[in-house]
């Protein structure tokens, strides 16, 4: 998913400004986070990790280990890297660009022994070793056929590529490297973004045509999810929380939830109904709550996972979100990309 840059240089030398606050206390620039901006009650232990020059238009995130990383997208002049937050210590560290090949990287994806970044700027993807984050290789070129690479997903056996584009998507063979493009009508591929993984289906986002394929994974199938039942508008990302899907409608301003298992439509949850959803973008579970990040109205939005009821709207300066896109969640904290702020946001779960 294209998202508009900034056009400012990367400064040649930068640190980190890590600022820890609670909800209710003072920021070193002098915002307090009004007491219960946690509207579901609880007070979160909060902290923005910011630099200039440590993140650059900061969107998908990925919890690997003991690690979040984020893609940096970079801006005018700057291509981009992958930044990687050590949870436990909150240090932060980067993959440069040049020597991962990185240029304005939109998705990661991890197989476990590997982690797998698409690169929209350059049109390849980027294989990373697993504990070590060391660079071990760069696809590109034919056959792949990548042209604005940004969805990405592996099941440990295949590496799937969603390619904006020229509306297909790339199938790698892990084990023996052979390549198959799915094209054509009967998939339905329209601008094709986020890609999850439910039992034996590959399922697609298209916010071109706002709709969602279902690949089987075993025999190719293609099924193309639509209708006024389903209510995508923009479906911008999706992933699998148990037996069901979740998609957020950025235009839209609602959520989805389809059963995994039928591909049937659960419920449409929209903004009216007091979820402050607004522009809402990436999504992370812990299997019992939900959270969205809202780029449109720098809010988060928790749900419980089992009902779809809302548990809370997470906001208030003290968070400093600002376009959010991106969210992880690593056992104790999410983790929220600040696109707009150059920043990371966390909170206690």
């Amino acid at each position: 998913m294209k998202i508009s840059k900034t056009s400012a240089l990367l400064a040649a030398a930068a640190s980190v400004a890590v600022v820890l606050a609670t909800a209710g206390s003072a920021l070193a620039g002098g915002a307090a986070a009004p007491a219960g901006a946690h509207v579901s009650g609880q007070v979160a232990p909060q902290g923005v990790l910011q630099g200039t020059g440590v993140f650059r238009t900061p969107t998908a995130m990925l919890t690997v280990g003991p690690n979040v990383l984020v893609a940096s997208q970079g801006a005018s002049g700057v291509n981009g890297w992958v930044n990687v937050i050590d949870t436990s210590t909150q240090q932060v560290s980067t993959l440069a660009s040049g020597a991962y090949h990185f240029v304005e990287p939109e998705g990661i994806a991890s197989d476990g022994a590997n982690v797998w970044v698409a690169n929209a700027g350059n049109n390849t993807v980027t294989r990373i070793k697993g504990p070590s984050l060391q660079y071990d290789t760069v696809l590109s070129g034919s056959p792949y056929n990548f042209s604005h690479p940004g969805g990405i997903a592996t099941n440990g056996v295949d590496l799937w590529v969603a390619n904006e584009d020229n509306d297909t998507v790339t199938q790698i063979d892990l084990h023996t490297g052979a390549v198959t493009i799915l094209s054509g009508s009967s998939y339905g591929f329209d601008a094709p973004g986020n890609i999850a993984i439910a039992g034996n289906s590959l399922w697609v986002a298209n916010p071109g045509n706002s709709t969602v394929t279902e690949i089987n994974m075993e025999t190719g199938t293609p099924t193309i999810l639509s209708g006024s039942s389903y209510g995508f508008s923009d479906p911008t990302q999706i992933i699998t929380v148990g037996s069901d899907l979740w998609v957020t409608n950025k235009t839209g301003n609602s959520l989805t939830e389809i059963n995994a298992l039928t591909g049937a439509a659960v419920q449409v949850i929209s903004s009216p109904s007091g979820y402050a959803f607004d522009a809402p973008w990436g999504m992370a579970s812990n299997g019992t709550n939900l959270w969205v990040t809202n780029s449109g109205n720098n809010t988060v939005t928790e749900l419980d996972v089992a009902t779809g009821t809302l548990a809370g709207i997470i906001a208030g300066p003290g968070y400093q979100f600002s376009g959010s896109i991106g969210a992880a969640f690593d056992g104790d904290n999410v983790w929220v990309s600040n696109s707009a702020g150059n920043s990371v946001t966390y909170f206690s779960a």
